[in-house]
């Protein structure tokens, strides 16, 4: 990470997860953003913008990760899960007056997305290939992109404890103004088991 002193690095939009990772790993190295030029770009162009030497690192999700070394335009310096193991990404959250007044679509909803989590973790193949074809990449980019994701439907204490460090690393950074408890943040009861 001190190699990227006075480079460009790119991230996806702002106050992403990817962001709040990036700064995190920066502080560790006693780096801040002065010391960097961090630009959002298009999630979808980072690789090309890369390629092109407009950047010189960036940070993303996958399969933008693996498609750098898998198209030959750089290499994976540090996979986010290496600087911030198990930490949450993407979740679903709804509105309270939805959960309220549509208890029954939430259900099916939640069921669906279950069963989609299980395909996924039990169809690896499979569900590379569905996604190299709504992406318009090929599966063997998605079977690396999937190695380094891991997909869950159930909220645990673990998962609990480390969207309570994440919050806590956002606070620091005043992205976050006051901590919340696990209870204000979510709701499984709608989960089942």
């Amino acid at each position: 990470m001190a190699d990227l002193k006075g480079k460009k690095i790119a991230k996806p939009g702002v106050s992403s997860i990817q962001q709040v990772i990036l700064l995190y790993q920066l502080r560790k190295f006693n780096l801040t953003t002065n010391d960097v030029d961090i630009s959002s770009v298009n999630i979808y162009m980072s690789p090309s913008t890369l390629a092109s030497k407009k950047v010189d690192a960036y940070i993303a999700y996958e399969p933008y990760v693996s498609l750098a070394p898998y198209r030959g335009v750089g290499n994976i310096m540090v996979y986010s899960d290496e600087i911030m193991p198990d930490h949450p990404c993407c979740v679903i959250v709804a509105r309270q007056d939805f959960i309220d007044q549509h208890t029954q679509e939430l259900h099916k909803f939640l069921d669906i997305h279950k069963k989609a989590t299980e395909f996924i973790n039990n169809n690896p193949n499979a569900t590379a290939n569905l996604v190299s074809t709504q992406l318009t990449t090929n599966p063997e980019l998605e079977m690396m992109s999937l190695s380094h994701v891991k997909f869950v439907s159930q909220v645990n204490k673990v998962f609990w404890e480390k969207v309570i460090d994440f919050m806590n690393i956002e606070l620091k950074m005043g992205y976050l103004k006051k901590p919340m408890t696990v209870d204000q943040i979510f709701d499984t009861q709608f989960l089942g088991d």
